[in-house]
């Protein structure tokens, strides 16, 4: 999702601080999930129906029938994801394709899914100082600025419908900046999310919100999908865009920023086939990619707690309380001995 962190003032207020266990001060990652051969061939529910072959789609119609009927299809499911802190760049494809039904009666909306999911994120904390090594705050703060480059493309082939049965197809993006604290609470909430412990995600969210500075979001989908307001009234209020896979639409994000702040984005590609189709492939396909920028006025100096994010500096190194120690002793032993040979 690149963090900065304190300067001298700070640095040296914290010399003789103890130890403690460190916070996330940065937070990347990647997620896969779908169903279909390259889903490790593991059995998924499909919410009547299940996916169990590496070559075949497997739907169950006459759900209460006995024997229960099958509906073959075949399918294929494709999908990666890539987070780079040091380049500043994600990458999401999901892949979704049903060929030609091989047996057993055409299967209703609503029946079961294909499905294909992508998600990829990075996180970091900043802090901002002016060239003289005083606070950003010293000048009343500003305005700073996350700029990014989305490149990718949507495509559909065959009679898909967005929204009809189970059937979608997306690309996400969300971008968050919060105060100290947030990042670790992110890694806590999807930790949750891994355990399907849903009441303590949501306390967790509930928090992260109140740490809040600002956040935005995006959808991207194909041509058709993009013009139809019944589809956009069903969901929550965002920027739609149409992807292009030649130039990059640019999404800027700007704040006024504190001394220190941390940031998250995330990126998902979704490919969903509803389980009624047949002779029908879609991509939603960003893996040439998301690309961050991180811009403030030409005196200030942004610092990451990660030391990686493009333009940024790392945080110096601030010494173990036994260092200092050492060092202040150190230089004790130098005055003494320096005033011992004047007296001499």
């Amino acid at each position: 999702m690149r963090t900065k962190t304190h300067l001298l003032c700070a640095v040296l207020c914290g010399l003789f601080a103890t130890t403690s266990p460190a916070a996330t001060e940065t937070y990347s990652g990647v997620a896969v999930d779908g169903s279909g051969p390259q889903a490790a061939d593991r059995t998924v529910d499909l919410g009547g129906g299940y996916s169990a072959a590496a070559t075949s789609y497997q739907g169950l119609v006459g759900y209460n029938s006995d024997p229960f009927t099958i509906t073959d299809k075949v399918a294929d499911v494709s999908r990666s994801a890539e987070s780079e802190l040091a380049a500043g760049r994600l990458a999401t494809v999901a892949r979704a394709a049903f060929g030609a039904q091989v047996s057993g009666p055409d299967l209703a909306p609503g029946t079961g899914t294909l499905y294909s999911r992508a998600s990829a994120w990075m996180g970091d904390r900043f802090t901002l100082a002016l060239g003289d090594g005083s606070p950003f705050s010293s000048i009343g703060g500003g305005t700073v600025t996350f700029s990014f480059d989305l490149t990718g493309e949507i495509t559909v082939s065959g009679p898909f419908v967005a929204g009809e049965g189970y059937s979608q197809l997306s690309t996400g993006f969300f971008f968050g900046a919060y105060r100290t604290g947030a990042l670790d609470l992110w890694r806590q909430y999807d930790d949750a999310l891994q355990n399907m412990d849903f009441n303590t995600a949501n306390t967790l969210y509930a928090q992260i919100q109140g740490l809040e500075i600002t956040t935005s979001g995006a959808l991207f989908l194909d041509a058709v999908t993009a013009q139809r307001q019944d589809y956009l009234d069903s969901m929550a209020p965002v920027d739609v865009y149409v992807p292009n896979s030649e130039t990059p639409t640019v999404i800027d994000v700007s704040f006024d920023a504190p001394d220190t702040f941390e940031w998250l984005v995330m990126m998902q590609s979704v490919a969903e086939l509803d389980a009624s189709l047949s002779n029908t492939a879609v991509s939603a396909d960003f893996g040439n990619t998301l690309l961050a920028r991180f811009s403030a006025a030409d005196d200030v100096v942004a610092y990451s707690s990660s030391g990686l994010f493009p333009g940024t500096a790392p945080l110096p190194a601030v010494p173990e309380p036994a260092t200092v120690w050492m060092l202040l002793a150190g230089a004790c032993v130098l005055i003494v001995a320096v005033r011992r040979t004047a007296a001499a």
